[in-house]
């Protein structure tokens, strides 16, 4: 019985409460499976033939499943292990001992809140049958529960075009409040009067909404305002007649920026003035619904016989240019249901006009905004013509709706919860405001150049600054570029790229500016991969930041061994903070020192070097006099593989010299240094690049945790 699962009492009891299961259903399942032991009651998941799940399954009125209820009893008890042995918020994950003998596959979410890196201990017992039953660990990609005010995102209209924006507000409704991003001035310098001219060549926005290369042919001017005729770069002789909002500078890049205008009909849409803030509400459980009126006849106690109409439920629509994806919503609906409610609209739902106008009613609703704006339609209507015109009209299509369409007594119209058709899609950045008096240390501590030297990187990150609340984690880079866009006009001016790359850690004493972020994982990755019986495969590993995902895969074989098929046992916990003595020692460690040996003939140093530019290298490391100086100094810098040689009896920046010399009987006195890191047999310093399927070049072991990046192919476990 003791096999199938046994809980402290009081854990069982704190977990069924957690999942709001009341106290009389508690006490009546306890009085069937508890057993007393070394004094204290327990729980038994099988006791005598009495089994927790088929009496869970006898309680009325639970909405829990039997195995979350059990997990919620053995989740309390994890966390009461791990505070008692000095990991609190550490999470256990693990198989079934030993997982079942048939194909099948599970991934499980671990996010250990506050852990700058997490660190993955296993149990000695874990193994599967063979390489086709593995555990992947998974990290990086973009997480929606870490995003928060200043993530950026891209939301998807119901048109499909895409508009980019920042995340202002999680809403308790679970809504996104998106800031839509909107067209930016001119070129810096260039006024609207100046650009563009006769004879120059500018992006143009197309009638597919599209931009393609045009050159200005004409220029027509009415008052204030001008017209712009251009001539394609293919010679297209359509859609030539333009306005200055039309224009693009030649080396505008759609994939960097996509706002409000870029789209024309929610630029028709949105106010004219781009000072004034544009949003979408999205949500996160889309619903899009068909609403069909019929025609019907009137209640009875219409004495006129007037039948039912569209009115009658839908009491009034409102316009709201703030919101450009889908301006038009439900203001008020009747007290009495009718065929929207039964749908499910409510009050504050949007009419979905692209399907709308593109349904089963296109041609009534074409012959009402017939004339709209001048507009005429051909028969049979196109509906991306009567959506263009109604966008390009909202105020008189306003009136229309609330007038003649609510009068229609039959019609079948579209609406929807929100103005995009699915969640709001995280980008990989983050931009965050900090405000004058606040500066960016008080909220990162440590930014550093990254490896390949083109970018800086997170490398602290306060718990509960606006960075880390916005969705940024440790790893993640500077987007200096967009930083600088983002305070063209803040005074004084940030440093150019090479001179912020050249210092970054200079930047955290600034305050009062935008600061861009990009994270360089943004697709999940798999990180390490184990598998087998061999003890040293079930490393201890490391993974930056405060999240992973566990994936565990099997054919099923190994049946008939089910020792062979134990599974694992994983401890996930945050990494503890640094000790500054052992990194002071570490430190120290790297510290050049100095080795005095006399060689006689007869003896060995017991290495072997290789030249550098102007030192020399270990590259082999044996029995001899540089070991035995080892062991006579057991406290300080170890002579080992990779170990630099700086000077030779005072001879320095001449290998083939130092070289000479190291192969003399005689007195010698080396100047040493040890690399900083792990270094590869080249004497390069090693970065965490995990390689799941790699081999080390130490060991041999696969799945590695470092990688030399100059190109070495080089990989080390830890």
């Amino acid at each position: 019985d003791e096999e199938r699962g046994i809980l402290l009492a009081s854990y069982w009891r704190a977990g069924l409460v957690n999942k709001g299961i009341g106290q009389e259903v508690i006490d009546k399942l306890a009085a069937k499976l508890t057993a007393k032991a070394d004094g204290q009651d327990y729980i038994y998941r099988a006791k005598a033939g009495v089994v927790f799940d088929d009496e869970w399954k006898k309680m009325e009125g639970l909405d829990v499943e039997a195995n979350d209820a059990w997990k919620a009893g053995v989740d309390v008890a994890q966390m009461a292990m791990t505070t008692e042995y000095g990991v609190p918020g550490a999470q256990v994950v693990e198989t079934a001992h030993p997982y079942e003998a048939k194909g099948h596959q599970w991934r499980k979410e671990v996010t250990v809140p506050g852990a700058s890196s997490l660190v993955v201990h296993w149990s000695k017992q874990c193994c599967t049958y063979d390489s086709s039953t593995s555990v992947g660990i998974y990290a990086g990609g973009m997480r929606r529960d870490a995003a928060g005010p200043g993530a950026r995102v891209e939301v998807i209209a119901c048109c499909s075009q895409k508009v980019w924006g920042t995340l202002v507000e999680k809403a308790k409704d679970g809504a996104w409040k998106v800031l839509l991003d909107r067209k930016k001035p001119p070129p810096a310098g260039i006024t609207p009067e100046e650009w563009p001219k006769v004879g120059e060549e500018v992006k143009a926005r197309f009638q597919d909404g599209s931009y393609y290369k045009a050159t200005i042919a004409e220029i027509h001017k009415d008052g204030p305002s001008k017209t712009y005729i251009v001539r394609w770069y293919d010679d297209d002789t359509r859609d030539r007649e333009k306005k200055l909002e039309d224009f693009r500078p030649l080396d505008f890049d759609l994939e960097s920026q996509r706002d409000v205008e870029d789209i024309y009909i929610y630029r028709q849409a949105a106010p004219k003035d781009r000072s004034i803030d544009c949003f979408a509400y999205c949500k996160e459980d889309v619903k899009r619904v068909t609403v069909k009126y019929v025609k019907q006849e009137g209640p009875s106690y219409d004495e006129q016989g007037f039948s039912a109409k569209l009115g009658d439920e839908l009491l009034s629509f409102k316009l709201d240019r703030t919101h450009p994806l889908a301006p038009i919503m439900v203001e008020k609906l009747a007290s009495v249901g009718g065929p929207a409610q039964g749908a499910g609209v409510k009050e504050g739902w949007y009419l979905d006009m692209v399907k709308t106008f593109s349904g089963p009613s296109r041609e009534q609703l074409a012959s009402i905004l017939e004339g709209i704006g001048g507009t005429k339609f051909t028969s049979p209507p196109q509906g991306n013509k009567v959506l263009e015109a109604a966008m390009s009209n909202l105020d008189e299509f306003l009136v229309r709706l609330n007038q003649k369409v609510r009068a229609l007594d039959a019609a079948t119209l579209f609406f929807m919860n929100g103005p995009a058709q699915s969640p709001a899609v995280l980008m990989p950045e983050v931009r965050v405001a900090y405000n004058a008096n606040v500066k960016l240390s008080s909220d990162i501590q440590v930014l550093d150049k990254h490896s390949d030297g083109k970018k800086a990187i997170v490398k602290t990150l306060a718990e509960n600054g606006p960075a880390k609340a916005a969705g940024v984690r440790l790893g993640w880079a500077i987007d200096w570029q967009t930083t600088l866009q983002l305070n063209s006009e803040v005074e004084p001016k940030l440093p150019s790229e090479e001179e912020f790359l050249a210092a970054p850690q200079a930047l955290l004493e600034r305050s009062g500016i935008n600061l861009a972020f990009k994270s360089l994982q943004p697709t999940k990755m798999k990180l390490f991969a184990f598998c087998g019986a061999a003890s040293s495969s079930w490393r201890s590993i490391e993974i930056l930041g405060d999240y992973c995902e566990f994936e565990f895969q099997s054919d099923g074989d190994g049946a008939s061994y089910p020792d062979q098929r134990w599974g694992f046992w994983a401890l996930v916990s945050a990494k503890p903070p640094p000790d500054e003595e052992a990194e002071k020692k570490r430190a120290k460690l790297a510290d050049p020192f100095t080795v005095e040996v006399e060689k006689k003939t007869g003896t060995l140093l017991g290495i072997g070097v290789r030249h550098g530019m102007q030192e020399l290298m270990i590259a082999s490391f044996g029995a001899g006099l540089l070991e035995d100086w080892n062991k006579e100094h057991p406290d300080g810098a170890q002579i080992k593989v990779n170990t630099r040689i700086l000077e030779v009896n005072g001879e320095k920046e001449d290998a083939a010299t130092m070289e000479a010399s190291l192969a003399e009987f005689k007195p010698l006195t080396i100047v040493m240094q040890n690399p900083e890191g792990p270094a590869c047999n080249q004497g390069h310093i090693l970065v965490t690049n995990p390689r799941p399927y790699n081999r080390c070049d130490v060991c041999g072991t696969s799945s590695t945790q470092y990688r030399c990046p100059s190109g070495c192919d080089y990989d080390m476990c830890e």
